[in-house]
């Protein structure tokens, strides 16, 4: 599945809620600030593996059937190895699990992450949607789009 690297533990709080949540529950939001993990990323652009610092902060939104983790990264930096260059890593995704009508799970993920080269290397970029839908338990649709590309070229 490509770069799709959610946190196990936050999957499985979203997939308990969406399931213990009564299409009457009160909207809840939860704020949270925490270190970017992993710490490294492979660059296939430029074959470097890219070392982050920095916070990602996320959002976490229940309301009736529906449960929505956002997660911006912010104040982050990376350094590529063996180059030294330097990035400014940039990711966005969009969790959600929608529990309706009854029977029906559908858990999607929207992805937008980059790293972007502080020099004239090229930059990745990697935008992908993956949206699975379950029905009493079973997987009925499954749906990815989209994938890594390079932006710029990397000089020789």
């Amino acid at each position: 599945m490509g770069r799709f690297r959610i946190v196990g533990s936050v999957v499985l709080v979203c997939i308990g809620m969406a399931f213990g949540l009564p299409s009457s529950a009160a909207a809840t939001t939860t704020q949270m600030i925490v270190p970017v993990f992993p710490p490294s990323y492979p660059d296939a652009c430029t074959d470097d593996t890219v070392f982050v610092t920095g916070a990602m902060h996320m959002t976490a939104i229940s309301s009736g059937t529906k449960v929505e983790v956002q997660t911006n990264w912010q104040d982050t930096s990376g350094v590529g190895l063996p180059s030294r260059t330097t990035y400014q890593p940039n990711d966005a995704n969009h969790f959600y699990i929608l529990s309706v009508p009854k029977g029906q799970v559908t858990i999607g993920l929207r992805d937008s992450f980059e790293l972007v080269s502080l020099d004239k290397n090229s930059n990745l970029l990697v935008h992908e949607l993956l949206s699975i839908t379950f029905f009493n338990g079973a997987p009925t649709d499954v749906r990815m789009q989209g994938g890594a590309t390079c932006s710029g070229p990397t000089p020789p």
